[in-house]
């Protein structure tokens, strides 16, 4: 599942992912996100936001946006 996900990432850009602990759809950005397969922890590091790191067993599920200007 996160070699998909990392796939799409790379490939698309971005993706929106859903969280157990979260509300709300997570941008996954491509050079704003470390997906780290040692402590199995999906990182996001945005200069304008701050950090917040998801355990791989807490992802629901993802999609790649339609909108690539988003």
């Amino acid at each position: 599942m996160i070699g998909h996900l990392r796939n799409d990432i790379e490939q698309h850009g971005e993706v929106h992912a859903t969280f157990e602990e979260h509300d709300e759809d997570v941008e996954l950005r491509k050079g704003t996100v470390d997906i780290c397969d040692d402590c199995k922890l999906i990182t996001i590091d945005a200069a304008s936001e701050p950090i917040e790191r998801f355990g791989y067993d807490s992802l629901v599920s993802w999609y790649m946006p339609e909108d690539r200007r988003h």
